[in-house]
């Protein structure tokens, strides 16, 4: 059998710590494992004990009595008789089947151990036929392998060499298993802020806690920001124990409370300046509450939360957190009525409340009728109201029963609710309110008797009048036309117009004070999108809502269908489905629409223009001018001197100020950045509009947090430097900054312009990358010498900004000692062009280009399938990005002679895409270039036709050349 490695690969973060050890000690249980004594090299068919397979001998035994003695010897044998048939939802392994062995590894590092055992397969397959991890199982390697040979070359002594490996854990997988670490689930589960969820692992194994962010790192790092109820033990916390002694009692788990700064070491007990908000040593306390971070995978949604734990985090809302206790799942806010649809978390089955439920007057457990399976007693904890987005409902339990409003947010139980505005009001549990219809009764109906036009349909182009309006449970219109043919029609707003002036109903006749709650259009509403930047890049969603934010921006509510997810993203983070065009040209705004949801042209121009903020209404809170507001005229960069520890952000702005002065030169002034805030907020200017590509030299640098004199309107905490750029949750993901950014040029772009032909000028290009937080570079006199463009491969500038795997050859980064390198990139300054690292993801240090060399492994051009870049030896295509497509040899077959034949691709889109060129490249050539596990996985599919055709081809032994945009004949 021709070996293969089957490669599971996919980019997913490592799990919680307890429950990697949890699962681990399962599988030490059932695992059988190689003796880890000296081999006997003399007899190597005994290197390993294996496990005696007594159940596959019992289950012989038991098939031949039933076969010979049960049945009688004259009994057929059928065909399936004689295969082995599984146990249901089980695998099975044959006798002629390769054991299949699971050793334990370091978190993170399971597709490079795969990658080095794949480079060594032709040494390695007489006993390895397979290697695989599985991405839902971190920290496990798989091993489809026979430990049959000794030596140097054996497979086991390659795997002592891997320093991830923890070899001592080697064992079989039991048959139980199989299935298990065969499988995969790609389900993903999205937490929003304010929902309540149990922890699965560790010591807060079966607690609830409240959700304060679902994050993502620009490293890929994922993790859910927890709020729960500490568990210290404050005794051992001051190094003393209770007056009992046993050790059994102080291993038991400490009670949940909350956090009492007056019980703990005072000397490791850190204040903050709001109030009841503490760090004690490595953990963070807020309002009494302990902040935790969680991988999502060990946790679930909260079904109902104990009325003792309820109590405590509203004794920690009353110290000032921010929580919606009407969001709780608790039975006692819970209400259902017969006929109600329902969804059992337990089952995933659908069905209809057979009986009401009240705590008070009905506290006996529902009855469901659930379809093809009857009617069933079930827990009320165990079911949840089948509310949809968009829906009208009513709150029937706790401070807002009564009310009613839109459902326009919704994750897992949690919705969120508006009652008259298109802001977001609360947050409740979908067992708390009912399915409702507006009251529109003493309203007036608008453009009633309009004489209108029909636009799409079997009646296109038909006139008629309005004969009613009305505002469906999706929050639509559903407009009634009395069609002169005599027939009457139901048709949204957006299917008819005006008859005369072609408009919207909404532009012919606006509507008045009294009727807006007929105002519930909003342009591209249920238009289909596909997201281009942040956590859910490449996802499909559907537009819920627009609105313009007090920034000015355009800003859309989208329901994510593959995560079912609402969430909050700017207008121009997405486009159109089908035809890939932006919302604005694909659809463009008209009318009434245009004048509520245009967005400003001077802030359009800044955003895409070579210096932010010009035009940005500002607060100035520092220094002489302090209380005065204005607006932006200019940006400067300044030399930061340490010694002034007033002018530390690097930039100065010139301010106009709003004051009448006798003299019109004095209202523009100069302030430094760190003494701005944008109007009436406490956000600085980089948090509300971060500095596109092209504007990066503006990026101020790091400013330590102090305080400032503050107006008394003003939180004191807000100036020491937001720690949420935006009150948006998403914020981050969609103001974009980098080679992904619509500012920013294409590679294909960059690539038409000779790299000798380019000026650096003093600041930040168009093609420059994004900045890294609280960091850029510093600007040198005009006299200091410029650095040479030709001194080094990596400072060419085409390569500005592109994530390339380097080895160091000393320096505390050196590499030298290890098989891996290092990802750098260049970024472009005033300092000419300069290589960093990012240690961490706040954290970049400066590398000297001349210690820089190529990573040691050279791209293998018969069976390279990682992304690289093109870096040396051909000007007019370095920078181009490019995959090996075949290979051939150049005169002689040599390795020397060995050359990759390459296909360019364009990462400058949401996904990877391939361009018809085709270049002749050797491995000295190429460098590799950072991606990511699913984008390789992407990339297999996407290339796999294109390399078929060209594996019809024999490997030739010819001259390199270009191939001018063509496919090989078939």
């Amino acid at each position: 059998m021709k070996n293969q490695f089957i490669d599971l690969e996919a980019q997913l973060d490592s799990s919680d710590e307890d429950s990697i050890e949890d699962s681990g000690e399962v599988r030490h249980r059932n695992a059988a494992f190689i003796n880890d004594a000296p081999e006997n090299t003399s007899d190597s068919t005994k290197i390993i004990a294996l496990p005696e397979r007594t159940d596959s001998i019992n289950l012989l035994v038991e098939r031949i009595e039933d076969q010979y003695i049960k049945r009688g010897a004259n009994h057929p044998v059928s065909q399936t008789d004689e295969e082995d048939t599984p146990p249901f939802g089980q695998l099975w392994l044959k006798e002629t089947d390769w054991l299949l062995w699971r050793v334990k590894c370091t978190p993170g590092q399971e597709y490079f151990i795969l990658y080095e055992l794949i480079m060594r397969h032709e040494t390695l397959s007489d006993e390895l036929r397979s290697a695989f991890y599985n991405p839902r199982d971190v920290g496990y390697i798989y091993l489809e392998a026979k430990f049959t040979k000794s030596g140097i070359s054996s497979l086991r002594e390659v795997l002592r060499e891997y320093t991830d490996l923890r070899l001592h854990t080697l064992g079989i997988v039991p048959d139980v298993d199989l299935k298990r670490c065969l499988t995969i689930n790609d389900f993903k589960q999205v937490f929003a802020p304010g929902q309540w969820v149990s922890i699965k692992h560790g010591l807060y194994r079966g607690d609830i806690g409240l959700v304060v962010e679902d994050f993502r790192e620009e490293d890929s790092t994922t993790g859910v920001k927890v709020m729960v109820v500490p568990r210290l033990d404050y005794y051992s916390d001051k190094g003393t124990l209770p007056s009992l002694s046993s050790k059994r009692k102080r291993r038991l788990r400490p009670s949940a409370q909350l956090f009492d700064p007056n019980q703990c070491v005072q000397e490791e007990l850190v204040p903050h300046k709001r109030q009841h908000v503490f760090s004690y040593r490595s953990w963070r306390f807020d309002y009494g509450l302990l902040v935790k971070t969680y991988n999502a995978n060990t946790l679930s949604p909260a079904r109902e939360v104990p009325s003792s734990v309820a109590s405590l985090f509203l004794e920690a809302k009353k110290r000032g957190a921010d929580i919606e206790i009407e969001s709780m799942p608790t039975s006692s806010l819970w209400r259902f009525n017969i006929g109600e649809p329902v969804l059992s978390t337990e089952t995933g089955k659908y069905g209809t409340m057979a009986s009401s439920f009240d705590p008070v007057n009905a506290p006996s457990p529902p009855l469901v009728d659930f379809k093809d399976e009857g009617t069933h007693m079930v827990s009320v904890t165990s079911i949840m109201k089948d509310i949809m987005l968009g829906q009208y409902v009513e709150v029937l339990a706790g401070v807002h029963s009564g009310k009613k409003g839109f459902v326009v947010a919704k994750t897992d139980a949690l919705l969120g609710i508006i009652f008259d505005t298109n802001s977001l009001h609360i947050q409740i549990h979908a067992n708390s309110v009912t399915i409702s219809m507006p009251d529109f009764f003493t309203s007036e109906i608008p453009w009633l008797n309009v004489q209108v036009k029909l636009l799409s349909g079997v009646f296109a182009g038909s006139s008629g009048v309005v004969k009613d309006v009305k505002v469906t449970s999706a929050r639509n219109l559903a407009i009634t036309v009395h069609l002169n043919n005599g027939h009457e029609r139901t048709v949204g707003y957006h299917a008819v117009r005006e008859l005369f002036s072609g408009q919207l109903l909404l532009d012919h006749q606006p509507l008045k004070r009294h009727q807006q709650q007929f105002n519930v259009e909003f342009p591209w509403k249920e238009i289909r999108v596909t997201i281009l930047s942040g956590r859910f890049a490449g996802h499909s969603a559907i537009v819920k809502n627009a609105w313009i934010d007090f920034r000015g921006a355009l800003r859309l509510s989208l329901w994510v269908m593959s995560y079912k997810c609402s969430i909050e993203i700017d207008s121009s983070a997405v486009k159109e489905q089908i035809t890939g065009l932006p919302l604005n040209v694909y659809r463009p705004l008209e009318g009434n629409q245009l004048k509520e949801f245009a967005v400003s042209p001077s802030l359009e121009a800044m955003r895409t223009g070579p210096v932010p903020w010009l035009g940005l209404h500002v607060d100035i809170v520092k220094g002489q001018y302090k209380g005065q507001n204005g607006t932006v005229k200019d940006v400067n960069r300044y030399q930061v001197k340490p010694s002034l520890k007033s002018k530390l952000s690097g930039l100065k702005l010139n301010i106009e100020r709003h004051v009448f002065t006798a003299i019109a030169s004095t209202k523009v002034v100069e302030v430094d950045y760190d003494a701005i805030r944008f109007h009436k907020t406490q956000y600085r200017l980089c948090e509300v509009f971060m500095p596109t590509a092209k504007q990066s030299f503006y990026w101020p640098e790091y400013v330590p947090q102090k305080d400032l004199d503050t107006p008394s309107n003003v939180d004191a905490d807000a100036l020491k430097g937001s720690k949420a750029p935006l009150p948006n949750d998403f914020e981050r993901e969609v103001i974009f900054c980098g080679s992904r950014s619509p500012n920013c040029p294409t590679s294909e772009q960059s690539s038409r312009t000779p790299w000798h032909d380019l000026q650096l000028p003093a600041i930040w290009t168009a093609a420059s990358p994004d900045p890294a937080p609280f960091r850029s570079p510093t600007p040198t006199p005009p006299s200091a010498p410029a650095l040479p463009l030709n001194d080094h491969w990596i400072l060419h500038p085409k390569l500005v900004g592109i994530q390339i795997k380097v080895d160091i050859s000393s320096g505390e980064l050196d590499t030298s000692k290890k098989k891996d390198g290092i990802i750098v990139k260049t970024v472009s300054g005033a300092d000419g062009i300069q290589v960093v690292y990012r240690r961490s993801p706040t954290k970049i240090v400066d590398v000297p280009y001349k210690l820089i060399e190529s990573f040691h492994n050279r791209p293998n051009p018969s069976r390279e399938k990682g992304l690289m870049v093109v870096a040396r030896n051909h000007p007019e295509h370095i920078g181009k990005l490019v995959r090996r497509i075949h290979h051939f040899y150049d005169m002689e077959k040599t390795e020397e002679k060995h050359w990759l034949i390459v296909q360019t691709v364009e990462r400058s889109g949401p996904k990877e895409e391939t361009v018809d060129e085709f270049l002749d490249l050797h491995p000295g050539d190429l460098e590799y270039v950072k991606e990511t596990a699913e984008e390789r996985k992407q990339s297999i599919s996407l290339l796999e036709f294109t390399r078929l055709d060209f594996s019809h081809n024999p490997v030739e032994i010819r001259r390199p050349h270009l191939y001018n945009s063509t496919l090989p004949s078939t």
